[in-house]
């Protein structure tokens, strides 16, 4: 008899829940929304990188763009203060762009032991947001944002997990937009362009930081480049010229490994964090140790994507060099041996690969063969006209 009413007792609690949430539902204006479709990509991850509680959808895409460039996300209409994600991450260059900043600086890029941030040190220079939906290994240039993470912020319930931890920290860290937040909410609630694609993302037009975030991330992951040469030469449609496919053959080849660290698929980067041989001082804190806790990672960064590689000078997680001629003759002739060096690299006992001229020719040609032009200039991400003066736009 016991064990009955204790049944009756949970059906009775399920069907109070079950009814409840079909009251908020019915009280809520949850907006019809469309989904956005996305692009399975031939060579390209099938995995992607998209959160459950934030799946794409074309309204909040549309609204993220508009947030992603309007400079008053600084919380200022002054047009000398205008600040946004479009400041960093342009358009024209791949969304990348020269500019660095202080890793790790208002937010951790580790954690010790003790559960103590790690802060940073050194400038790093500024990531592309390019295929990020089809990366599922951490963010940042040490991979700090991950889901394994267990931490939590204060003012985002969604932790240094996911992207949308990124844009969260970009819109509220001094180093990067450093948003008057209060302000920036009410600028933009007053704006009635806001309060139309609120409404269609939704359902209201409240604005918050939170909703915010997610439509800004939305955005950001469909920013994709594929539409570049070596891409249609693997898909059969085109062919290398005879100086592209030496350097094609050459970057495939064990002699120069580089296919270890920057292939895997077309995206042009394993997403894997590699010490390459760059020196031994080993100056800079917010490395792969920081999230591993792992001596050995010492010196370790991840491997960029190399498509628009031609367009994202400088080069190296601290922008050592200006040039990709300079990042060759690094590889070429330059590579420091430790201990610490990835075993992948090749040339460790010799001080590098060393090419002659003729290759380095061959190799910098076959490089400029992952630029999508197509995507410097698609409307698609480009900056809505609808933000006047307050648009952050290409330069």
């Amino acid at each position: 008899m016991k064990h009955i009413r204790f049944y009756f007792l949970i059906v009775i609690i399920v069907a109070g829940t079950y009814l409840g949430y079909l009251l908020f539902i019915a009280d809520t204006d949850a907006p019809d929304l469309t989904r956005y479709p996305v692009r399975q990509l031939k060579f390209f991850p099938k995995k992607v990188n998209m959160p459950e509680f934030n799946p794409l959808t074309k309204e909040g895409v549309l609204l993220g763009r508009h947030l992603f460039y309007d400079g008053r996300l600084s919380g200022s209409e002054d047009l000398d203060s205008l600040k946004s994600c479009a400041t960093c991450h342009i358009q024209s260059k791949g969304f990348g762009s020269d500019i660095k900043v202080l890793a790790g600086k208002g937010y951790p890029c580790g954690f010790t032991k003790n559960g103590e941030g790690i802060f940073g040190k050194n400038l790093h220079v500024t990531l592309p947001l390019i295929n990020l939906l089809y990366n599922s290994n951490g963010y940042f240039r040490n991979g700090f944002i991950r889901e394994q993470n267990l931490y939590e912020t204060d003012d985002l319930e969604i932790g240094f997990k996911y992207l949308e931890s990124i844009v969260w920290i970009s819109i509220v860290s001094e180093q990067v937009i450093d948003s008057n937040v209060k302000q920036m909410l009410e600028i933009i609630g007053s704006d009635q362009v806001y309060k139309s694609l609120f409404i269609s993302a939704y359902g209201n037009e409240k604005i918050t930081l939170k909703r915010i975030v997610l439509a800004i991330s939305q955005f950001i992951r469909t920013i994709t480049a594929s539409d570049f040469k070596f891409y249609h030469f693997m898909e059969g449609s085109v062919v290398l010229s005879d100086s592209e496919q030496r350097g094609y053959e050459l970057f495939y080849s064990e002699r120069t490994g580089c296919f270890h660290c920057h292939a895997g698929s077309m995206t042009m980067t394993t997403n894997q964090y590699y010490n390459n041989g760059g020196d031994g001082e080993l100056q800079g804190n917010c490395d792969r140790a920081a999230v591993t806790l792992n001596p050995g990672e010492r010196g370790a960064y991840r491997a960029p994507s190399l498509i628009n590689c031609a367009l994202n000078a400088p080069y190296m997680h601290d922008g050592r060099y200006s040039t990709l001629e300079e990042v060759i003759d690094f590889y070429s002739e330059n590579i420091y041996n430790s201990k610490l060096a990835d075993p992948l690299l090749k040339g460790l006992n010799d001080g590098g690969i060393h090419l002659n001229k003729a290759e380095k020719k061959d190799l910098l040609d076959f490089l400029h063969t992952l630029t999508d032009y197509t995507m410097l200039s698609d409307l698609s991400y480009a900056c809505p006209e609808a933000l006047g003066r307050f648009g952050i736009r290409a330069r």
